[in-house]
């Protein structure tokens, strides 16, 4: 009903913002290309929402046609950003946005009416912006890279060292059973990092967090993974569950 997907859309929305943080995170500390184009689009929808209100400043507080042009703009590249999150999948979707940046641009250097000092300083943050795409494109040619494994950093030092730690603590049982599956909370962003974390040959399962809050007590498979902050943490240890292993991200329970 229409609870349920109210629900469902609310779960895709908290957890793609959750990864669009991540992403742009990524973006200005490695130059990840996904988070570099939605980093870009978020600028410029920012310029948009600027010359919004230095028009309408401009027209003494009043509504005029290029005021609401310019926050029509605005408000449509927001419900795109929104429609991304909930509706596609996230690591797709940023190739659509390219057309959005190229038009902001036209829009904004194109205005005969913005004063010519916005205009130097709009069109320098958007050539930039396009030099970081740039940059970022030769970095990392593969949108889909994994962003944990970067080279020889801290990070793919840490992942080695817990991908191993993790291959000595859940030994993977021979024939078919729950206890080579893991329950992983979706509603974070360590869902990308439990994928190549996890030992070769266990299955994910994966659970929104109020699934396993309320069904925690008959849950089958043997392994558990929340995010470290979560309230489930408590609740895991609260139900037989043994921490196995923990990060700045996540813990993993066994039981």
């Amino acid at each position: 009903g229409p609870k349920l997907v109210f629900n469902e859309a609310t779960e895709s929305l908290k957890y793609n913002f959750t990864l669009l943080c991540f992403y742009i995170k990524k973006a200005v500390t490695s130059l990840n290309y996904v988070g570099a184009y939605y980093l870009a689009f978020i600028i410029t929808t920012v310029l948009l929402f600027l010359c919004a209100l230095i028009k309408f400043f401009e027209n003494k507080g009043k509504f005029n046609a290029s005021v609401l042009f310019y926050l029509f703009l605005f408000l449509g590249q927001v419900a795109v950003l929104l429609a991304i999150l909930v509706l596609y999948v996230f690591a797709d979707g940023f190739r659509h946005l390219i057309a959005f940046i190229i038009a902001d641009t036209i829009v904004i250097l194109c205005d005969k009416k913005l004063h010519k000092t916005l205009k130097v300083i709009f069109g320098g943050l958007i050539i930039a912006t396009f030099v970081f795409l740039f940059v970022a494109k030769i970095k990392i040619p593969e949108a889909y890279y994994v962003p944990y494994l970067e080279s020889e950093s801290a990070e793919r030092t840490e992942f080695a060292e817990s991908k191993k730690e993790l291959e000595e603590k859940m030994p993977l049982v021979s024939e078919v059973s729950r206890d080579n599956t893991v329950d992983i909370v979706l509603d974070n962003a360590v869902s990308l990092e439990a994928y190549y974390l996890l030992p070769a040959g266990f299955g994910i399962s994966m659970c929104s967090e109020s699934y396993i809050e309320e069904n925690i007590s008959s849950l089958k498979n043997k392994y558990l993974l929340v995010p470290a902050e979560s309230e489930l943490n408590n609740i895991a240890g609260s139900n037989g569950y043994t921490l196995i292993f923990k990060n700045e991200r996540l813990s993993l329970y066994s039981r």
